[in-house]
Protein backbone atom coordinates (compact mmCIF):
# COMPACT_ATOMS: atom_id res chain seq x y z
CA UNK A 1 0.00 0.00 0.00
CA UNK A 2 1.26 3.52 -0.83
CA UNK A 3 2.24 5.10 2.48
CA UNK A 4 1.60 8.62 0.99
CA UNK A 5 -2.09 8.01 0.33
CA UNK A 6 -3.29 10.22 3.23
CA UNK A 7 -0.73 13.00 3.02
CA UNK A 8 -1.16 13.66 -0.67
CA UNK A 9 2.40 15.06 -0.74
CA UNK A 10 5.35 14.23 -2.86
CA UNK A 11 8.67 13.08 -1.48
CA UNK A 12 10.62 16.14 -0.36
CA UNK A 13 13.75 15.15 -2.30
CA UNK A 14 11.96 13.51 -5.24
CA UNK A 15 12.61 10.02 -3.98
CA UNK A 16 13.15 9.96 -0.24
CA UNK A 17 10.71 10.05 2.68
CA UNK A 18 8.36 13.07 2.86
CA UNK A 19 9.17 14.68 6.23
CA UNK A 20 6.07 16.92 5.97
CA UNK A 21 3.59 14.15 5.28
CA UNK A 22 1.64 15.33 8.38
CA UNK A 23 0.37 18.34 6.38
CA UNK A 24 -3.04 17.67 4.79
CA UNK A 25 -3.79 17.98 1.11
CA UNK A 26 -3.65 21.55 -0.13
CA UNK A 27 -1.32 22.69 2.65
CA UNK A 28 1.87 21.00 1.51
CA UNK A 29 3.14 24.36 0.30
CA UNK A 30 3.53 25.44 3.91
CA UNK A 31 6.63 23.26 4.09
CA UNK A 32 8.45 25.40 1.53
CA UNK A 33 11.52 27.03 3.00
CA UNK A 34 11.79 24.56 5.85
CA UNK A 35 14.45 21.88 5.78
CA UNK A 36 13.14 20.08 8.83
CA UNK A 37 9.73 19.78 10.53
CA UNK A 38 11.32 21.18 13.72
CA UNK A 39 11.88 24.51 11.98
CA UNK A 40 8.27 24.58 10.81
CA UNK A 41 6.89 23.86 14.30
CA UNK A 42 9.17 26.50 15.82
CA UNK A 43 7.55 29.13 13.59
CA UNK A 44 4.08 27.81 14.46
CA UNK A 45 4.94 28.18 18.14
CA UNK A 46 6.01 31.80 17.62
CA UNK A 47 2.72 32.55 15.83
CA UNK A 48 0.70 31.10 18.71
CA UNK A 49 2.68 33.27 21.11
CA UNK A 50 1.87 36.37 19.07
CA UNK A 51 -1.79 35.34 19.12
CA UNK A 52 -1.80 35.19 22.93
CA UNK A 53 -0.09 38.59 23.21
CA UNK A 54 -2.64 40.19 20.88
CA UNK A 55 -5.49 38.74 22.92
CA UNK A 56 -3.98 40.05 26.18
CA UNK A 57 -3.32 43.53 24.80
CA UNK A 58 -6.60 44.14 23.01
CA UNK A 59 -8.91 41.87 24.96
CA UNK A 60 -10.09 40.20 21.78
CA UNK A 61 -9.26 37.02 20.03
CA UNK A 62 -8.06 37.38 16.42
CA UNK A 63 -9.64 33.98 15.84
CA UNK A 64 -13.19 35.22 16.41
CA UNK A 65 -15.36 35.48 13.34
CA UNK A 66 -18.41 37.00 15.14
CA UNK A 67 -19.86 40.11 13.50
CA UNK A 68 -22.08 42.84 14.93
CA UNK A 69 -25.01 41.01 13.41
CA UNK A 70 -23.99 37.84 15.22
CA UNK A 71 -23.82 39.70 18.54
CA UNK A 72 -27.20 41.29 17.86
CA UNK A 73 -28.76 37.90 17.26
CA UNK A 74 -27.12 36.52 20.40
CA UNK A 75 -28.45 39.34 22.64
CA UNK A 76 -31.91 38.97 21.14
CA UNK A 77 -31.83 35.23 21.81
CA UNK A 78 -30.90 35.95 25.45
CA UNK A 79 -34.00 38.11 25.92
CA UNK A 80 -33.07 41.64 24.89
CA UNK A 81 -36.09 43.47 23.41
CA UNK A 82 -35.90 44.72 19.85
CA UNK A 83 -36.20 48.34 21.01
CA UNK A 84 -36.82 50.41 24.16
CA UNK A 85 -40.58 49.97 23.92
CA UNK A 86 -40.15 46.25 24.47
CA UNK A 87 -39.09 46.58 28.11
CA UNK A 88 -41.84 45.94 30.68
CA UNK A 89 -40.68 47.79 33.78
CA UNK A 90 -42.61 48.12 37.08
CA UNK A 91 -45.11 50.95 37.31
CA UNK A 92 -43.72 51.89 40.72
CA UNK A 93 -40.59 51.08 42.71
CA UNK A 94 -40.51 49.59 46.17
CA UNK A 95 -37.71 47.69 47.81
CA UNK A 96 -34.75 47.76 50.16
CA UNK A 97 -32.03 50.33 50.67
CA UNK A 98 -28.63 50.18 49.02
CA UNK A 99 -25.52 50.40 51.19
CA UNK A 100 -21.87 51.05 50.26
CA UNK A 101 -21.39 47.28 50.60
CA UNK A 102 -24.37 46.44 48.38
CA UNK A 103 -28.05 45.56 48.86
CA UNK A 104 -29.36 45.49 52.42
CA UNK A 105 -32.32 43.96 54.25
CA UNK A 106 -33.59 47.39 55.34
CA UNK A 107 -36.89 48.27 53.71
CA UNK A 108 -37.22 51.79 52.28
CA UNK A 109 -39.82 53.94 54.01
CA UNK A 110 -42.99 54.90 52.10
CA UNK A 111 -41.76 58.50 52.08
CA UNK A 112 -38.43 57.48 50.52
CA UNK A 113 -40.18 55.25 48.00
CA UNK A 114 -42.34 58.21 46.97
CA UNK A 115 -39.22 60.28 46.31
CA UNK A 116 -37.67 57.43 44.29
CA UNK A 117 -40.77 57.11 42.14
CA UNK A 118 -40.75 60.86 41.56
CA UNK A 119 -37.37 60.52 39.85
CA UNK A 120 -37.50 56.96 38.50
CA UNK A 121 -41.01 56.49 37.19
CA UNK A 122 -42.80 59.85 36.97
CA UNK A 123 -42.73 62.21 34.01
CA UNK A 124 -41.52 59.70 31.45
CA UNK A 125 -38.45 58.70 33.47
CA UNK A 126 -39.36 55.01 33.18
CA UNK A 127 -39.18 55.32 29.39
CA UNK A 128 -35.81 57.05 29.67
CA UNK A 129 -34.54 54.17 31.79
CA UNK A 130 -35.77 51.71 29.16
CA UNK A 131 -33.93 53.69 26.48
CA UNK A 132 -30.67 53.44 28.44
CA UNK A 133 -31.23 49.73 29.04
CA UNK A 134 -31.58 49.15 25.29
CA UNK A 135 -28.41 51.14 24.56
CA UNK A 136 -26.61 48.83 26.99
CA UNK A 137 -28.09 45.73 25.31
CA UNK A 138 -29.70 44.61 28.58
CA UNK A 139 -32.07 41.71 28.56
CA UNK A 140 -35.49 42.10 30.15
CA UNK A 141 -34.27 40.25 33.23
CA UNK A 142 -31.17 42.42 33.52
CA UNK A 143 -33.21 45.61 33.10
CA UNK A 144 -35.61 44.52 35.87
CA UNK A 145 -32.70 43.82 38.19
CA UNK A 146 -30.96 47.11 37.47
CA UNK A 147 -34.25 49.02 37.86
CA UNK A 148 -34.63 47.61 41.36
CA UNK A 149 -31.01 48.19 42.37
CA UNK A 150 -30.95 51.74 41.02
CA UNK A 151 -34.14 52.45 42.96
CA UNK A 152 -32.41 51.14 46.09
CA UNK A 153 -29.56 53.56 45.56
CA UNK A 154 -31.95 56.48 45.09
CA UNK A 155 -33.86 55.39 48.21
CA UNK A 156 -30.69 55.54 50.27
CA UNK A 157 -30.21 59.19 49.33
CA UNK A 158 -33.93 59.88 49.81
CA UNK A 159 -33.78 58.62 53.39
CA UNK A 160 -30.83 60.90 54.03
CA UNK A 161 -32.75 63.85 52.57
CA UNK A 162 -35.75 63.06 54.76
CA UNK A 163 -33.53 62.94 57.84
CA UNK A 164 -32.10 66.36 56.97
CA UNK A 165 -35.60 67.73 56.53
CA UNK A 166 -36.54 66.45 59.95
CA UNK A 167 -33.56 68.19 61.52
CA UNK A 168 -34.62 71.50 59.95
CA UNK A 169 -38.36 71.16 60.52
CA UNK A 170 -39.86 74.64 61.09
CA UNK A 171 -41.73 73.46 64.18
CA UNK A 172 -38.52 72.18 65.77
CA UNK A 173 -36.54 75.29 64.88
CA UNK A 174 -39.32 77.49 66.25
CA UNK A 175 -39.39 75.45 69.46
CA UNK A 176 -35.68 76.15 69.89
CA UNK A 177 -36.11 79.88 69.20
CA UNK A 178 -39.22 80.32 71.34
CA UNK A 179 -39.74 77.37 73.70
CA UNK A 180 -42.73 79.13 75.28
CA UNK A 181 -45.93 79.63 73.25
CA UNK A 182 -44.28 78.20 70.13
CA UNK A 183 -47.52 78.00 68.17
CA UNK A 184 -48.29 81.68 68.75
CA UNK A 185 -44.80 82.74 67.66
CA UNK A 186 -45.00 80.52 64.56
CA UNK A 187 -48.31 82.14 63.67
CA UNK A 188 -46.69 85.57 63.98
CA UNK A 189 -43.79 84.53 61.73
CA UNK A 190 -46.18 83.12 59.15
CA UNK A 191 -48.17 86.33 59.21
CA UNK A 192 -45.02 88.36 58.59
CA UNK A 193 -43.93 86.15 55.68
CA UNK A 194 -47.41 86.28 54.19
CA UNK A 195 -47.53 90.05 54.48
CA UNK A 196 -44.22 90.27 52.62
CA UNK A 197 -45.58 87.95 49.93
CA UNK A 198 -42.78 85.47 50.55
CA UNK A 199 -44.51 82.59 52.28
CA UNK A 200 -44.49 80.12 49.39
CA UNK A 201 -41.10 81.25 48.10
CA UNK A 202 -39.47 80.71 51.49
CA UNK A 203 -40.93 77.21 51.74
CA UNK A 204 -39.90 76.24 48.20
CA UNK A 205 -36.36 77.51 48.67
CA UNK A 206 -35.97 75.84 52.05
CA UNK A 207 -35.28 79.14 53.78
CA UNK A 208 -38.35 78.88 55.98
CA UNK A 209 -36.31 76.68 58.33
CA UNK A 210 -33.48 79.19 58.65
CA UNK A 211 -33.50 80.66 62.20
CA UNK A 212 -32.52 84.13 60.98
CA UNK A 213 -35.30 84.17 58.36
CA UNK A 214 -37.79 83.03 60.99
CA UNK A 215 -36.72 85.82 63.32
CA UNK A 216 -37.09 88.41 60.56
CA UNK A 217 -40.52 87.08 59.59
CA UNK A 218 -41.53 87.07 63.24
CA UNK A 219 -40.39 90.68 63.71
CA UNK A 220 -42.34 91.71 60.61
CA UNK A 221 -45.40 89.88 61.87
CA UNK A 222 -45.17 91.66 65.19
CA UNK A 223 -44.81 95.06 63.57
CA UNK A 224 -47.85 94.52 61.40
CA UNK A 225 -50.08 93.28 64.19
CA UNK A 226 -53.39 91.65 63.34
CA UNK A 227 -55.42 94.49 61.93
CA UNK A 228 -57.49 92.36 59.59
CA UNK A 229 -57.97 89.56 62.10
CA UNK A 230 -59.29 92.18 64.53
CA UNK A 231 -61.50 93.76 61.85
CA UNK A 232 -59.88 97.20 62.29
CA UNK A 233 -57.80 97.80 59.25
CA UNK A 234 -60.02 96.64 56.42
CA UNK A 235 -58.01 96.99 53.28
CA UNK A 236 -56.04 99.95 54.65
CA UNK A 237 -52.63 100.15 56.29
CA UNK A 238 -51.69 97.71 59.02
CA UNK A 239 -52.25 98.67 62.64
CA UNK A 240 -49.58 97.44 65.05
CA UNK A 241 -50.73 95.65 68.16
CA UNK A 242 -48.66 95.62 71.37
CA UNK A 243 -47.27 92.53 73.01
CA UNK A 244 -46.63 91.38 76.54
CA UNK A 245 -47.68 93.69 79.36
CA UNK A 246 -48.63 96.45 76.92
CA UNK A 247 -51.03 94.04 75.23
CA UNK A 248 -52.53 93.16 78.63
CA UNK A 249 -53.14 96.82 79.46
CA UNK A 250 -54.69 97.45 76.03
CA UNK A 251 -56.85 94.35 76.47
CA UNK A 252 -58.19 95.70 79.78
CA UNK A 253 -58.98 99.00 78.09
CA UNK A 254 -60.87 97.35 75.22
CA UNK A 255 -62.82 95.05 77.54
CA UNK A 256 -63.86 98.03 79.63
CA UNK A 257 -65.01 99.97 76.56
CA UNK A 258 -68.66 100.58 75.71
CA UNK A 259 -68.14 98.99 72.27
CA UNK A 260 -67.08 95.69 73.85
CA UNK A 261 -70.00 95.78 76.31
CA UNK A 262 -72.31 96.26 73.33
CA UNK A 263 -70.76 93.24 71.60
CA UNK A 264 -69.25 95.31 68.81
CA UNK A 265 -67.60 92.76 66.43
CA UNK A 266 -64.50 94.93 65.90
CA UNK A 267 -63.96 95.37 69.63
CA UNK A 268 -64.43 91.66 70.30
CA UNK A 269 -61.95 90.69 67.57
CA UNK A 270 -59.44 93.23 68.87
CA UNK A 271 -59.76 91.80 72.35
CA UNK A 272 -59.19 88.28 71.00
CA UNK A 273 -56.13 89.44 69.08
CA UNK A 274 -54.70 91.21 72.12
CA UNK A 275 -55.37 88.17 74.30
CA UNK A 276 -53.24 86.04 71.97
CA UNK A 277 -50.38 88.57 72.21
CA UNK A 278 -50.23 88.91 75.98
CA UNK A 279 -47.82 86.00 76.30
CA UNK A 280 -45.52 87.24 73.50
CA UNK A 281 -42.27 88.95 74.47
Amino acid sequence: MDNQAFSGGEPADGGGENLFAFLPDGLQSLSEGYGKPEEFWADVSRLKGMDRELTALKGISPQTLATDEDFDKAFAALGRPADKSGYKLPEAWEGNLWTPEGPSDAKASPEAAAIVNKYLTAGGEREQFAHMARLCDLTQKQADKLFGLYGSLLARHAERELAQRSETDPQKVMAQLWPQDTAAHLDTARRGAKAAGLGDELDESGLSTNPLVLKLAHALGESLGEDRAAGLGGGGPAVALPTGEAAREELYRVVASEAYRNNDPAAIKRAEALSARVSLK
